[in-house]
C-alpha cells in the first residue's frame, strides 16, 4: 500500500530533501508539496531538475495543507506547524513535526491534535543527535547539581532560530534529569 505525503516546508532544506528521498521509493506518493500563503511558486508544478524527484514533477506548489494526504511531514516553522496541525486533527491526517522555536501555547496545539490523530513531534530526527540527548542526561545524572551545564553551538549562517532545537533538547534532558524546570532555570 502506497502512503499519501504532504511535506510543508518543502522548499526548504529539509522539504527538498524529504521530496527527493520520498520520490525516490515507491512506498510513498507525494500528494501536496505546502508553502507559505505568499510563496511564489503557489500553483506551479514542481522544478524536477532541482529537487532530482522526477515523480514529484507532477505535484503543483499548495498553500496550506489540504485535505487527502495519509502523514504530513512539516518542517516549516512555528505558526506553519501549529496552522497545519489543527487542519491534519480535522481532516485525520497523521503529523510528524520537526520545525524548533515552538513556544509552550503552540507545542499545546499539538497536544490537543494528538487527541484525534497521531502526531510525533522532535527538535531533531538524527539518530546520533537522539543518542546525544540520551548521554547528555547521563552524564547531568552522574555530575548531579555540583556541576554547571554550558551547551555551546554553532550554525550554518542560514539557521533562523537560536538556541536550536537540538540545543533546547539536549537542555530539556539535564533538565529532566536534574529535576529542574527548564522554563525557570534556563538561562539563553
Amino acid at each position: 500500500m502506497t502512503m499519501k505525503l504532504a511535506i510543508s516546508g518543502a522548499a526548504g532544506r529539509m522539504g527538498k530533501r524529504l521530496l527527493a528521498l520520498s520520490d525516490r521509493d515507491s512506498e510513498f506518493e507525494i500528494t501536496q508539496a505546502v508553502e507559505w500563503e505568499g510563496f511564489p511558486l503557489i500553483g506551479e508544478g514542481i522544478n524536477e531538475r532541482e529537487l532530482l524527484a522526477p515523480r514529484a514533477a507532477k505535484v503543483t506548489w499548495t498553500a496550506g495543507l489540504k485535505p487527502g494526504a495519509d502523514v504530513v511531514i512539516d518542517f516549516s516553522s512555528p505558526a506553519g506547524v501549529v496552522a497545519n496541525a489543527k487542519i491534519a486533527a480535522a481532516a485525520g491526517i497523521r503529523m510528524v513535526a520537526g520545525a524548533t522555536g515552538l513556544d509552550a501555547t503552540q507545542v499545546e496545539v499539538l497536544k490537543k491534535a494528538s487527541e484525534k490523530v497521531a502526531v510525533m513531534l522532535a527538535p531533531n530526527f538524527s539518530l546520533g543527535v537522539n543518542l546525544i540527548f540520551r548521554l547528555a542526561a547521563e552524564a547531568a545524572r552522574v555530575l548531579g547539581d555540583d556541576y554547571n551545564i554550558e551547551i555551546v553551538e554553532a550554525h550554518h549562517n542560514q539557521k533562523v532560530d537560536a538556541p536550536s532545537g537540538t540545543a533546547l533538547g539536549i537542555a530539556k534532558a539535564v533538565a529532566g534529569e536534574l529535576g529542574r524546570d527548564l522554563g525557570r532555570d534556563l538561562v539563553v
